[in-house]
């Protein structure tokens, strides 16, 4: 998007009725040669002159800001605030703003009536991210019909920002894999709960006794887990290979994650979650939940 201050005229259908309409004055005015009808397209002329000078001024002086007021999810509507300022000394009429998305989208339009020399207006728009990752935003699009309705000026400059878009929070627990943080430790699935009985040693009980089984063998028998489970107060969160599970469980996936550790993080618990050889903690401060999102709208 070019950033200039070169301003562009789009023509409506009145636009286009009135553009013949004055070319077709001046073609009668020249063939007939009548001064008055001279006179009447010299002055059309010159209002049309006129009006590209005001909205020339109209434009130049404007500046747009980004606010990002809230965390950004897939599939979650968006708050974003802009910031409309007028640097120059003259009043600013009827402008339409647009926000572009990743060059291919435009957002809005947003309506500011009118803006003192000065003034700082704010005003706000919704949007949704389909897919978690990093939206970039390009620039801002500033129309205006001021000071004839007949024709549309624009004005393209660009801003950049980019902010995080974090995976959409998916309740449920299926592609969630539990161990440690020790990749040497063996890992379990949540939902798995493997155990085998053997003979009770004496002074070492390691599993749940057995009753009616010990009492119709005449021997004291327990079930013992084969897999040492994670504490419940501290899980580690494994996330699997994309390889391993495919695109559309991996996504899942990663939502699953997200809702586990924010649930957890609601009530003041902490936790890890492995990704490679990466360990990331969360839930004892904000710049720990900040980079784990971060990671997971990433990967």
């Amino acid at each position: 998007m070019p950033n200039s201050n070169r301003i562009h005229i789009a023509i409506n259908r009145e636009g286009g009725l009135f553009t013949f309409f004055v070319i077709g004055l001046g073609a009668a005015a020249i063939y007939s040669g009548n001064s008055g009808l001279m006179l009447f397209f010299c002055a059309l002329v010159a209002i049309c002159i006129l009006a590209v000078c005001l909205a020339r001024i109209n434009l130049r002086y404007i500046s747009v800001e980004r606010r990002f007021g809230e965390e950004f999810f897939a599939g979650r509507e968006a708050r974003i605030d802009l910031l409309i300022k007028n640097n120059g000394s003259h009043t600013l009429y009827g402008l339409h703003i647009y926000d572009t998305f990743e060059q291919n989208h435009r957002i809005g339009p947003v309506f500011v009536r009118k803006l003192e020399p000065g003034e700082t207006a704010t005003a706000r728009y919704m949007c949704q991210f389909p897919t978690r990752g990093v939206a970039q935003f390009c620039g801002f699009q500033i129309r205006t019909r001021f000071p004839m309705p007949f024709f549309e000026f624009r004005k393209d400059f660009e801003q950049s920002d980019s902010a995080f878009v974090y995976p959409e929070p998916l309740d449920g627990m299926d592609t969630l894999v539990f161990g440690y943080s020790d990749s040497s430790k063996q890992l379990y699935h949540s939902r798995k709960n493997d155990s085998t009985i053997r003979e009770l040693v004496h002074g070492k009980r390691t599993g749940k006794i057995l009753w009616k089984l010990s009492a119709r063998r005449q021997i004291w028998l327990e079930s013992v887990p084969l897999r040492r489970p994670v504490p419940v107060d501290k899980p580690a969160i494994v996330v699997m290979d994309k390889e391993q599970l495919g695109s559309e469980r991996f996504e899942r996936q990663i939502s699953q994650v997200t809702d586990f550790a924010l649930k957890r993080m609601l009530r003041n618990q902490s936790g890890e979650v492995c990704i490679g050889h990466q360990t990331l903690k969360y839930g004892d401060s904000p710049q720990q939940r900040q980079e784990l999102l971060e990671t997971l709208a990433q990967i």
